[in-house]
């Protein structure tokens, strides 16, 4: 009775560990596992492992591939607003273009200079006025010495002496309101009989070197070797 009893606990238990079904039969001790079962069961155990860690492997960089598409979607969307690129002929079309810009107008100059960065230096260097000196004063800003130059338009109708006494009667009642029909240029520490100067009358062709519209004034900064006195015909 001992026996059975023994035999009764021992057989479930150990067809548990080994997942093996109950005999309908009698009940027999199992078999011990020889070197060659340990041998391929550890085979297999390690093949089980070693799929599972690849099988890891392939869902983390599937993981890593689904991450990156999905960032690469993110980083290339544009927005309605966004400016298109610019192709490369067109961009040195425009480059071009720019090269042959003379203003010889106040209104033309205004609109470009309120349409432009007026700092950048290669607007600047694209950029030629053609107008014509009418008179010079000197002016000093915060202990800093400025040569003035009044510029007209070189196609006006009106003699040089009637723009010289209009626009300066002008000045003195509204300083503003007169240079929205001038060019104003600024020379820094440059005396006002220096020989290297333009004369009153004579056209000149300014390469600026900073563009401002300041109260509808168009106001340029410049050296003296960026005013070059031109022949009119």
């Amino acid at each position: 009775m001992l026996h059975a009893f023994r035999c009764d606990r021992l057989v479930p238990f150990r067809s548990k560990r080994v997942n093996r079904p109950q005999s309908t039969h009698s009940i027999q001790p199992e078999p011990g596992f020889s070197s060659s079962d340990s041998n391929a069961t550890k085979e297999t155990a390690r093949q089980r492992r070693s799929g599972q860690a690849s099988t890891g492997q392939c869902d983390d960089r599937a993981s890593v591939y689904a991450d990156n598409e999905t960032r690469s979607s993110v980083s290339h969307e544009r927005s309605p607003n966004d400016q298109l690129p610019v192709a490369p002929i067109r961009l040195e079309s425009t480059i071009e273009n720019h090269s042959r810009m003379i203003f010889d107008t106040v209104d033309d100059l205004r609109e470009f200079i309120m349409h432009s960065d007026g700092n950048d230096k290669e607007v600047c260097a694209s950029v030629r006025i053609k107008a014509r000196l009418l008179w010079m004063a000197s002016d000093t800003v915060r202990g800093l010495r400025f040569l003035r130059l009044y510029f007209g338009e070189c196609q006006a109708p009106e003699s040089l002496q009637q723009q010289q006494q209009a626009f300066k009667q002008a000045q003195q009642d509204d300083p503003f309101e007169a240079n929205q029909f001038l060019i104003s240029v600024s020379l820094l520490k440059v005396n006002i009989d220096d020989p290297k100067l333009p004369r009153p009358g004579d056209v000149v062709m300014i390469t600026p070197f900073k563009l401002n519209v300041y109260r509808n004034c168009c106001q340029i900064d410049t050296k003296l070797y960026g005013l070059t006195k031109i022949n009119i015909s």
